[in-house]
């Protein structure tokens, strides 16, 4: 009995230090791109680890860009020098200041293209990295005709058939439908919807719906095959159908352009940077620590790629839309 009273004393008399979470070490690199063949300008932004007031990041009220750093990426034949540059930040509610980055132009990144990423800070070391971007994905559609007339095939929806990079891990698909309309302006202007996924109704009277828009999807297709085995992804009729009605209803002189489809292809360390980052999907859990990922050597951060490819169709100006009578949006 002695015993186990000494050793809820011993413990008692031992904690008079206070606790710090944080361990000792030097400061450290944080870089994050993520390379696009969308665009022909490319971003780094660099920073550094640090240990916020009272280990609570929220209230750390400036940004910590590293602004001394040289910043290179190469695919072997080619070096790309990064400039130093100040970019407008859209939400300022915690940050002030606008963001700080380094950025390539022009400079559009290459399919089936390995680059390695370098910076060099006289104060914070080097750290590195490397990524592969995937090469050019192929989108073919089952039933084109549906597109300009999906009142007439009830029975068919805007599916798209796939075939990814052997690099790609994952893929998105977005659709989305092309028109002028008069402005505020009074003038004509070109605009785009994005169709949703589904359309779910909320309230039939009212006209409420719930837009689900597509998500990233894993690939199903093994990434080396000698067949041509092709992966799939569908909107539903209900949602295509009803994008072009509420166009017509919400928009003055509206005249179709066109529908474009897009096939976005993830590397694998996006994949993964995305799967650890939401790795937490049920919201009744009780997890409190949050899981991390780095690529970068000598340092932490994400260096990853992603590809863009399209394939579009022409619609005619005005299209053959039931009377508005007719029109069931609610089944």
């Amino acid at each position: 009995m002695k015993h186990l009273l000494l050793i809820p004393l011993l413990v008692l008399f031992s904690c008079d230090e206070a606790f710090s979470p944080s361990a000792p070490g030097e400061p450290k690199m944080v870089l994050y791109s993520i390379l696009t063949t969308e665009s022909d300008t490319q971003y780094v932004r660099v920073y550094s680890t640090y240990v916020p007031p009272g280990n609570d990041p929220l209230k750390n009220p400036e940004d910590r860009p590293v602004t001394d750093a040289t910043v290179t990426m190469s695919d072997r034949t080619t070096i790309v020098i990064f400039r130093n540059v100040s970019v407008p930040r859209s939400d300022k509610s915690r940050y002030a200041s606008n963001i700080s980055a380094y950025m390539a132009y022009p400079f559009r990144a290459k399919n089936n293209t390995t680059y390695t990423l370098t910076a060099t800070s006289p104060t914070l070391g080097s750290a590195t990295s490397t990524a592969t971007v995937p090469g050019r994905g192929e989108i073919s559609i089952p039933y084109f005709y549906y597109l300009d007339n999906p009142w007439r095939y009830s029975g068919l929806s805007p599916t798209a058939s796939l075939k990814l990079s052997p690099l790609a891990t994952a893929f998105m698909v977005k659709l989305f439908i092309e028109y002028e309309a008069r402005g505020d302006d009074l003038r004509q202007h070109i605009m785009r919807w994005e169709v949703p996924a589904k359309l779910d109704v909320v309230s039939c009277p009212h006209e409420i719906y719930r837009f689900n828009y597509p998500k990233l999807k894993r690939r199903s297709t093994p990434s080396v095959s000698r067949i041509d085995q092709r992966d799939a992804f569908g909107f539903t009729h209900f949602a295509y159908r009803r994008s072009m009605e509420m166009i017509s209803e919400r928009n003055l002189n509206v005249k179709y352009r066109r529908v474009v489809y897009y096939l976005i292809q993830f590397d694998e360390t996006w994949y993964r940077y995305y799967g650890v980052a939401n790795a937490v999907s049920d919201k009744f859990t009780v997890w409190l620590d949050e899981p991390d990922f780095t690529n970068i050597q000598s340092g932490v951060g994400v260096f990853a790629s992603l590809t863009v490819d399209s394939i579009d169709f022409g619609l005619p100006e005005i299209m053959p839309l039931p009377r508005s009578d007719v029109i069931t949006p609610c089944k």
